[in-house]
């Protein structure tokens, strides 16, 4: 045997050579190596990886060819008659192997994946908040621009009473000075309301 021919897992090797296998996809040499072998659920996506590299090895080795046909999910692939006669090494590691050597490794890699998919919800979670705190900031900076054009309403009307009625600016002077204070402070909160409005919605 050559020392270059492929190390595989015997137990692949043993389901290419199953007729109903001739034309078969990854998933359903996962689903007869976990079923067979008793490999939990849990490990399907490590049992799915593990079968496809030893399946990539062999379509390299000229062994199994791809369908023409491409497809985004359970590529067909074919065993080539040459795959009986061909010289490979069966003592390949088995998956359980692969596994307890890789475990640490994947592990650390779904973690990764799960705090991405977390960082995710969290950002989608910023957006809505985003969203919400817009919302709110907008029905306020309309309240208090209302607020601030009756204040400055009656701070004119006021101006304008003095301006008619001489006699009752006595009378009305603190009514006036205390519209204009109000409508200058509302004035104020529009301004501080629109910027952070400004600022919400910058990128």
């Amino acid at each position: 045997m050559s020392s270059t021919s492929p190390f595989i897992d015997k137990r692949i090797f043993e389901f290419l050579l199953s007729p109903e296998n001739a034309q078969f996809t990854v998933r359903s040499l996962r689903d007869q190596y976990m079923e067979q072998y008793g490999i939990e659920a849990q490990h399907s996506t490590a049992l799915r990886r593990f079968i496809y590299e030893r399946i990539r090895v062999l379509i390299t080795a000229g062994l199994i060819e791809k369908d023409r046909e491409q497809r985004k999910r359970d590529q067909l692939f074919h065993v080539m008659p040459s795959l009986k006669e061909a010289e490979l090494c069966l003592e390949g590691e088995c998956f359980e192997a692969w596994h307890q050597r890789l475990a640490p490794h994947l592990e650390e890699k779904q973690k990764a994946s799960t705090v991405s998919e977390s960082t995710d919800q969290e950002k989608k979670g910023d957006g809505h908040n985003e969203s919400t705190s817009h919302a709110t900031l907008e029905k306020k900076l309309k309240e208090t621009k209302s607020e601030f054009f009756a204040a400055l309403g009656e701070a004119e009307t006021f101006q304008q009473l003095m301006s008619d009625y001489p006699e009752l600016k006595p009378g009305i002077t603190l009514d006036y000075r205390d519209a204009h204070e109000r409508s200058s402070r509302l004035l104020g909160n529009v301004s501080a309301l629109e910027k952070a409005l400004h600022r919400l919605g910058a990128p």
